[in-house]
């Protein structure tokens, strides 16, 4: 190609989202990713006829997502995760999750002031502002939330849920309320051929864009891109690391043990999630 305009350095979503819009506003973009595939964590491995994901990956129906991948004009199909039949793992028994008003009054997981407390809480979280909580620990906003330990205890399990993340002393509650408000207004898709499908997706608009993608192209300095704007769609210490200086806080690594259990078929009885309430696990169809 001619002397790229911009240059993007990451084939992950973020990369190939930026290479798209850039390319459409016409830029002559270059995007290098230093593996041999496009879509960093996005990837999905084939294995015997299954598609599976780098980890747990939902796609939130009411988030940023959906509406640039349309934009895009990038499709996907899937299926929602249904709050039906889902369980709650604690004290080592299984019990019914409070997802619906049936399953709150029937859970025997809760006392009566347990479920008149939880159904307050939930009821008011579409209502509270998440700029207020900025800059507080989801640790110290659970504790304020209820003076009850296991509405205290299931609400921490819907965050671990909903970020990924069992860390609430490090979690900033701001932008996990936002995060809790996403899931609750719309819910999470499951993506039929995992999310390999959106990073095909991307990989085919970016070139009918005109973007010209290198792969295994890795980036050791910027010197060779002096005077282009570039985009640095990488974790940030990678990016702290090519501009030479620190651009984000110090973060701490979440170790996450994952076991994928292939099935041709689920057992007719199965519900889609068990989640743990006193420890942090939990187990879905995906």
């Amino acid at each position: 190609m001619t002397k790229p305009d911009v240059v993007v350095v990451g084939g992950g979503l973020g990369g190939l989202t930026a290479a798209c819009f850039l390319a459409r506003a016409g830029r002559r973009v270059l995007l290098l990713e230093k593996k041999d595939e496009l879509g960093g964590r996005a990837r999905s491995d084939e294995r015997e006829g299954f598609s599976l994901n780098l980890g747990p990956h939902a796609l939130y129906a009411h988030g940023r997502g959906p509406a640039v991948l349309a934009e895009l004009g990038v499709g996907f199909s899937g299926k929602k995760a249904q709050g039906r039949g889902a369980l709650a793992l604690a004290d080592g028994e299984l019990y019914l999750l409070p997802t619906s008003a049936s399953a709150l009054l029937l859970t025997r997981l809760l006392s009566v002031g347990d479920k008149a407390a939880l159904a307050r809480l939930l009821g008011g979280l579409p209502k509270m502002d998440p700029a207020r909580l900025v800059g507080t620990s989801v640790a110290d906003w659970v504790e304020g939330m209820s003076d009850r330990a296991r509405v205290r205890a299931l609400l921490l399990a819907l965050v671990r849920l909903s970020t990924y993340s069992h860390s609430p002393e490090r979690l900033d509650a701001g932008a996990t309320l936002r995060q809790l408000q996403i899931g609750a207004s719309g819910g999470v898709y499951y993506l039929d051929g995992g999310w390999g499908t959106l990073v095909r997706g991307l990989g085919r608009a970016a070139k009918d864009a005109g973007v010209v993608v290198a792969t295994g192209q890795a980036v050791d300095d910027l010197g060779d891109f002096a005077g282009l704007p570039t985009v640095l769609a990488v974790a940030p210490e990678t990016a702290s690391r090519l501009l030479g200086q620190a651009i984000a806080p110090e973060r701490v690594a979440a170790q996450v043990a994952c076991l994928d259990v292939l099935l041709r078929r689920a057992p007719r009885r199965a519900g889609w999630l068990a989640l743990g309430i006193d420890a942090p696990v939990y187990a879905a169809v995906h």
